[in-house]
């Protein structure tokens, strides 16, 4: 595969990797943006290593009665936990969590 780099040559203008939209995937971005992609699946990195639940935990799927929520358990001895991700292109309400657009929930024990 062939990489072309900003202002390397005539090319450049042409490019695809020349777009905005492109410009928003690059991991300087990625790392600016407080709601991009990469900083999501840093915040579900770190609460992996902080819940040991998640990481050791039986799981379980759950079913919350609506095909846009996939939501799951882990249990860990005292340690329980559900996650529910909305995978649906609007908010979402259940169980009186509202859940923004591909985002996630935690509900706990504590």
């Amino acid at each position: 595969m062939t990489y072309w780099y900003k202002d390397s040559g005539p090319w450049w203008d042409v490019s695809m990797y020349h777009s905005p939209a492109v410009a928003s995937l690059v991991a300087d971005a990625q790392r600016a943006d407080p709601d991009s992609l990469w900083n999501v699946y840093r915040e579900l990195i770190e609460l992996r290593k902080s819940r040991i639940e998640l990481r050791r935990g039986n799981f379980t799927t759950v079913d919350v009665g609506d095909e846009d929520l996939f939501a799951f358990r882990r249990d860990f001895g005292e340690n329980s936990v559900v996650v529910m991700i909305n995978l649906s292109g609007g908010s979402k309400a259940i169980v009186g969590v509202e859940i923004d657009p591909w985002g996630y929930v935690v509900l706990d024990n504590e």
